[in-house]
């Protein structure tokens, strides 16, 4: 008997993870993220990316989990928290960087002009076109230890870089490590 529910238990592992894989894919496939091209995928340790610029909103954040109440700030921002009282559609990924957590906004409001935040502690910001270098991590925890990977292997590649690490978070907390799209993006002097 013990035998059989080992049996059952392992395929039911068998079909929950993948059924867990593609709810992860179309979660993450239901949110709009900015349009990249790739311009050079050589390297089996980085990938190099142009992106356009991105209007952004954004609020200081302590720590890089949106614990101490900036997920929330933002959030509350697309949650008609704006002087326009418009509702907002939630992008992916959420981008943290040099203090701060940053939603972007969806082309289309940009594109209509990005209501101002009705909390001081949001404001409206661009993140300017560039070329990026980026590289994929599982765990939060890993963050900084692979902003220096990545660092050290454009170093190595002879690339120059300009300003600091910016972290991007595209799936929500709940989502297994392993099948988390987290990536850590360096601006490259052009």
């Amino acid at each position: 008997m013990k035998k059989i529910g080992k049996i059952l238990s392992g395929i039911g592992m068998l079909i929950a993870l993948p059924m867990t894989w593609v709810g992860c894919q179309a979660t993450r496939a239901g949110y709009e993220s900015p349009k990249y091209s790739v311009v050079e995928n050589d390297s089996s340790e980085f990938e190099i990316r142009r992106y356009p610029a991105m209007e952004v909103v954004a609020t200081k954040s302590g720590d890089n989990s949106g614990g101490d109440g900036s997920f929330m700030r933002l959030f509350r921002y697309i949650d008609k928290g704006n002087e326009a009282e418009q509702k907002i559609a939630m992008t992916t990924p959420v981008l943290m960087s040099e203090g701060k957590m940053h939603f972007v906004v969806p082309t289309a409001v940009a594109a209509d002009g990005t209501p101002a935040p009705a909390n001081d502690a949001v404001v409206v910001e661009t993140i300017p076109a560039g070329i990026f270098a980026t590289m994929r991590f599982a765990k939060r925890e890993e963050a900084q230890a692979s902003a220096r990977t990545l660092m050290e292997s454009l170093k190595k590649a002879g690339k120059n870089t300009e300003g600091k690490p910016i972290f991007a978070y595209y799936d929500p907390p709940w989502t297994p490590a392993m099948l988390r799209r987290n990536e850590v993006l360096i601006r490259l002097a052009e």
